[in-house]
C-alpha cells in the first residue's frame, strides 16, 4: 500500500486543500461525513457514513455510489501525478450489487492504472467494512497537460 509520502509534494498540497474546501464549503460534500482512510501514489480510500439525506426508502440511493466513486476515482488519478492538473471524466461505468441503509460505514476505495497520453484510467469500489461489494466503477479522465508533446493544445 503507498501512502501520501509517495504523492509529489505538489499534488499533495492540492489534494489537502481539495479535501479542505471539501469538508467545509462544498455545497454537496460538507454535508458528507467523510474520512481519509489513505490517499498514495495511484490509491485512494475514503470512510463514508451514508447520510439519511439520500435514502430512497430505507437505503441509500445508487446515485450516491456514483457520486462518491467518480470523485474518488479522479483523487486516485491525480495521485498518479507529478504537477498538479485539471482533470474531467469522460467515461464512468458503476454497476450497482446492493444497498445499505443510512448511518451505515462504507469503504469506498479506488486506484488508478496509469496515465496514457492524456487519458487516467481508473476503477474502485464501494464496500461494507465487513467486505461486502456494494457498487464497482471504472472510470477514464481526460489530463489537461497544457500542449501535447507534439505541441497541439490539450483537449481541455
Amino acid at each position: 500500500m503507498s501512502g501520501p509520502e509517495d504523492l509529489s509534494p505538489a499534488v499533495r498540497q492540492a489534494l489537502t486543500y481539495a479535501e479542505t474546501h471539501m469538508k467545509t464549503q462544498h455545497v454537496l460534500f460538507r454535508d458528507i461525513p467523510f474520512r481519509t482512510k489513505n490517499v498514495g501514489r495511484g490509491e485512494a480510500t475514503i470512510k463514508v457514513t451514508l447520510p439519511a439525506t439520500f435514502a430512497d426508502g430505507d437505503e441509500i440511493h445508487g446515485g450516491f455510489y456514483t457520486i462518491m466513486l467518480d470523485t474518488l476515482l479522479g483523487v486516485s488519478a491525480w495521485s498518479m501525478m507529478e504537477v498538479f492538473q485539471p482533470i474531467v471524466t469522460i467515461n464512468l461505468k458503476t454497476d450497482f450489487y446492493r444497498s445499505a441503509p443510512p448511518k451505515t460505514d462504507i469503504l469506498f476505495t479506488a486506484h488508478c492504472e496509469g496515465i496514457v497520453d492524456d487519458v487516467a484510467v481508473c476503477h474502485g469500489r464501494a464496500t461494507t467494512e465487513q467486505g461486502d461489494l456494494l457498487a464497482h466503477a471504472a472510470g477514464t479522465f481526460l489530463v489537461s497537460r497544457g500542449k501535447s508533446a507534439e505541441g497541439k493544445e490539450s483537449r481541455l
